[in-house]
């Protein structure tokens, strides 16, 4: 047999496709909290693809809901989100970025 994906000797059989987004703008990112560890004051920095409504939730390692910054809408493109602690104590934690596109999930540290 031979085609597009044969060497003339073996048969081959092609099971799936992976699309390869050569196109960085249209991939919805998120970037690590920074500075991390922090203890009064974090930034959390993603990429939308789109205008969006983003909502940010922060979750303690036992899967507890702990806080939650208001929902924004968003142009397309970076952006950096401000989040003052008042409500963490010293210890790991999650935040989740949420858009309708899907969810992104952050660790950070807040230290003393």
């Amino acid at each position: 047999m031979t085609g597009p994906f044969s060497d003339g000797c073996h048969d081959t059989i092609v099971i799936g496709y992976i699309y390869v987004d050569a196109n960085p703008d249209t991939l919805f990112r998120l970037y690590p909290n920074a500075p991390n560890p922090f203890s009064t004051e974090t930034y959390f920095r993603f990429h939308l693809p789109q205008d969006d409504f983003v909502e940010v939730s922060i979750y303690a390692l036992s899967g507890k809901l702990v806080d939650v910054l208001p929902t924004h809408l968003l142009d397309k493109g970076n952006h950096s989100l401000t989040y003052k602690n008042t409500k963490l104590t010293t210890g790991i934690y999650y935040y989740r970025v949420k858009i309708d596109g899907g969810v992104k999930v952050g660790k950070m540290v807040v230290g003393r």
